[in-house]
């Protein structure tokens, strides 16, 4: 029986970090859809994938992202979907602690280890799926 790999989507604004996190998650047997831009709730639900990776400061704007993960969290279709929070902004994930938890999302800190990183991406997989 063939396993489908477990389709991550990444939202970063950075070219270089989609870059490295499509090289990471691909050598690892994922599969992976790039996003420098937020894409809308109906967007996610069209590309149907099994976790989100979401940088918290995408741009200037310290909203959006925070918005896209409340916005995934509300909506019926996605609100147990695994997100992994992967951000260098320690200040920002440090004020919005307690409601990062209460969403129950993953916080992975740039720069991180990447066994950390990966173990993280491993823990949300949906179960059944090696990679």
């Amino acid at each position: 029986m063939e396993v489908t790999p477990t389709h991550v989507l990444v939202i970063d604004d950075a070219e270089e970090l989609l870059a490295l996190f499509h090289d990471i998650l691909e050598g690892e047997g994922y599969r992976t859809t790039l996003a420098a831009a937020p894409p809308g709730v109906e967007e996610i639900v069209r590309l149907g994938p099994d976790l989100v990776i979401l940088d918290l400061l995408l741009g200037t704007d310290e909203t959006v992202a925070w918005d896209l993960l409340r916005s995934i969290r509300a909506d019926q279709r996605l609100v147990t979907m695994p997100v992994v929070l992967c951000s260098a902004a320690t200040d920002l994930l440090d004020r919005l602690q307690d409601d990062i938890a209460a969403l129950g999302v993953v916080v992975v800190p740039k720069p991180f280890e990447l066994d950390d990183f990966l173990q993280a991406v491993r823990n949300c997989r949906p179960p059944g799926q090696n990679h």
